[in-house]
């Protein structure tokens, strides 16, 4: 009996040590997720019609053929759209201390006019973009395009240097609009009383939108 039961004592005492767990080896806390990245959009899938096309009466034309796939506000209802928006506010409150500056180029407008640019980047990708006066390397707001044709008198090293201070000013406005051809919802980034770029959330409220022609751009000519 004595045998036996030292038996079971050392037993237990074995299996105790096998399923303890060494502090150090505990998981640390989850942390935080950061807003996830939409590098290309997916179409919305298309929904059969509800009702077969009527033919149209005698004398009069007959209705224009539907266009290929179904808008986002035909296929999601007003309603999710509107709670959705609520999430893509709390997706760029959080976006605004992930922004990070990118590199800086000179290209030309359609009419020849120079274009000094800076990349708005995400995760290493660029959402946006600044554009600066080529004359004094201030940012502009949107809509202003100083008209000079010769070479800018901004270095962009110089516009490089101060884009951190500027940054750490930027601020994304809680207020969107939608925007159907890409659904998405836009917010205004501004910078102290401009707004001086616009970011893009997908329609779900969720994925931070590439901006796709500036990240091209910027892959080309950035320095």
């Amino acid at each position: 009996m004595k045998k036996e039961f030292l038996f079971s004592v050392v037993v237990m005492v074995f299996c105790c040590v096998l399923t303890a767990q060494p502090v150090s080896a505990q998981s640390p806390p989850p942390q935080k997720q950061m807003p996830p990245l939409l590098l290309q959009q997916p179409a919305p899938a298309p929904l059969p019609p509800a009702n077969p096309p009527v033919p149209a009466p005698p004398g009069l034309v007959p209705p224009s053929p539907p266009a290929p796939g179904i808008p986002v506000v035909c296929a999601v209802p007003a309603a999710e759209l509107l709670r959705n928006l609520q999430r893509a506010v709390a997706t760029v409150r959080e976006l605004n201390r992930l922004m990070r500056p990118g590199k800086v180029w000179v290209s030309r407008g359609p009419s020849g006019e120079l274009e000094v640019k800076a990349g708005i980047l995400y995760q290493g990708i660029a959402i946006g973009v600044l554009r600066i006066n080529p004359e004094n390397g201030s940012i502009l707001p949107l809509g202003i395009m100083p008209c000079r044709f010769g070479e800018t008198t901004a270095g962009l090293q110089s516009v490089k240097a101060a884009l951190q201070p500027v940054f750490n000013r930027l601020k994304i406005l809680p207020y969107a609009e939608f925007i159907e051809p890409e659904s998405c919802w836009s917010f205004p980034l501004v910078l102290d009383n401009r707004i001086v770029a616009r970011v893009k959330i997908y329609f779900d409220g969720v994925h931070v939108m590439q901006d796709a022609g500036a990240n091209r751009e910027m892959l080309f000519y950035g320095r």
